[in-house]
């Protein structure tokens, strides 16, 4: 017997940029709503973090290892330009239309320099 997940669908925009001029879009992919980014970035790509009292700590993303000073970062489209992430994929809730670009970066000067 197949399970069927119910709940209202949102549509999102989700890329990876290995750092290497190799990005990867995921765009127009459904999930549920309430999901939350790091639930997205685990439902569709092989990722390796570490939770801790603060939250999620994304160490991989497919196979691509955090490095100093070459560490995952998540931007956010506002429409007009890219906006770092202000909390931990695991605190960011969704919202119909999002696009969200995780970036492997030099994060050696802060803030980083945007996509």
């Amino acid at each position: 017997m197949m399970n069927r997940v119910e709940g209202t669908l949102i549509t999102v925009n989700l890329g990876i940029d290995y750092g290497n001029n190799t990005r990867v879009w995921l765009n127009n992919t459904d999930v549920l709503i309430g999901m939350t980014l790091f639930d997205v970035t685990k439902q569709l790509t092989d990722l390796n973090y570490t939770v801790s009292q603060y939250g999620v700590f994304v160490n991989s993303i497919n196979g691509v290892e955090n490095a100093y000073p070459y560490y995952w970062m998540w931007w956010i489209w506002d429409g007009a330009e890219w906006i770092l992430g202000e909390v931990g994929a695991d605190s960011y809730t969704l919202k119909d239309g999002d696009t969200i670009l995780w970036y492997y970066q030099d994060v050696s000067t802060w803030p980083p320099s945007k996509p």
